[in-house]
């Protein structure tokens, strides 16, 4: 069970990373998003593969700006 909620927080962190990396902006919606779903994967004990991914997601900007 451990292992598939991992998996889930992994796809989860890396499609929102796809979804939103040719204009590099997120909602702030989302990116509460991931990093909630961030820190519940390393306190389950996941690997560091997917810090890459999540530190650049938090580089990108907020798409309620105006």
């Amino acid at each position: 069970f451990k292992q598939a909620l991992l998996n889930i927080l992994r796809k989860d962190i890396v499609e929102y990373f796809n979804r939103n990396k040719r204009t590099k902006k997120i909602s702030l919606y989302d990116k509460k998003t991931v990093i909630e779903a961030y820190d519940t994967y390393h306190k389950m004990g996941g690997n560091s593969y997917i810090d890459v991914v999540y530190n650049e997601i938090l580089e990108f900007n907020d798409s309620d700006e105006k």
